[in-house]
């Protein structure tokens, strides 16, 4: 060990790495605390005097810590290392044994990300038929004449002040329902005979439709109630799921920590002996305090 006042350089005999790295990364030496070591590549140091090697390149965990952090925030658990047991497993074993928790929780987060996905859905139907709350008519009578076809959307005011030209010399109508930044609301009808030719016209003039669910029942406004009390109970088995996914999670909790903390630790060795050198009886780590 050296001497110097700014550059420390620790040796240990081979057969010792292990306990080395456990004293200094693990426990930490007072005099020589490697948390506190801003590691420099000790062949670059100590250049070739020695008759130096550098270590094989160890086995990366960064793929480990990255899935066990995932499922403990998921937990509501902030990673950190614990000083517990040594994880046995090998590297494999983990990424295996993280796949089966995570595989084996997977079921409540598909629910919630469908539930998700239909209040979301739900919403937007909620906001686009408030556009067309004037409206007292059931939309299954709407969309469902016999010989008129029916699209509800908007397109730009400058669209519609064209289109008052065009309906002249169409069979079609357009009811407004709203208008709202700039955009007209509303449904336009055309016979069945000739709605592809409407269409077109509609579409020169930027309308953008709205697809609505096919079996919807009932006024705009009673549509509204019945999809806030369907997200309602959206929100009630997000709860459950949230629930029963926390308390399912929560008995693979030691076990995560055990992994992720094992992992931590061999990484931050992989890192210490990336910088280290070693001769046939010594190891050396050389850095800044």
């Amino acid at each position: 060990l050296t001497d110097m006042p700014t550059i420390r350089n620790v040796l240990y005999k081979n057969i010792e790495v292990d306990t080395a790295w456990h004293g200094l990364l693990l426990n930490g030496y007072p005099e020589y605390p490697l948390q506190n070591i801003h590691l420099e590549n000790a062949l670059t140091v100590l250049g070739d005097k020695k008759h130096l090697s550098s270590f094989e390149e160890g086995t990366q965990y960064d793929a480990i810590v990255k899935t066990a952090e995932d499922i403990l925030r998921t937990c509501g658990i902030e990673p950190e290392i614990k000083d517990c047991s040594e994880c046995k497993l090998s590297i494999d074993e983990m990424k295996d044994r993280l796949s089966k928790i995570t595989e084996s929780i997977s079921g409540g987060k598909d629910a919630r990300n469908e539930l998700l996905k239909q209040k979301e859905a739900n919403e937007n139907y909620i906001k686009y038929l408030s556009y067309a709350k004037n409206i007292n008519h059931d939309l299954a009578e709407i969309f469902n004449m016999k010989y008129i076809r029916a699209r509800f959307g908007h397109l730009p005011a400058g669209g519609y002040k064209m289109l008052n030209t065009y309906l002249n010399d169409m069979e079609a109508v357009f009811v407004e329902t709203c208008r709202e930044d700039n955009e007209i609301w509303g449904f336009y009808f055309a016979p069945e005979s000739n709605g592809d030719e409407v269409n077109r016209v509609f579409d020169s003039l930027y309308f953008e439709r709205i697809f609505l669910p096919g079996d919807i029942q009932g006024t705009p406004s009673e549509v509204i109630k019945k999809l806030v009390k369907t997200n309602s109970d959206i929100d009630n088995k997000l709860e459950k799921i949230s629930s029963d996914d926390l308390m399912h999670m929560h008995e693979f909790e030691d076990e995560i920590i055990t992994i992720y903390s094992t992992a931590q630790k061999r990484q931050k060795m992989n890192d210490v002996l990336a910088n280290a050198a070693h001769s046939k009886d010594f190891f050396y780590i050389v850095g800044w305090m």
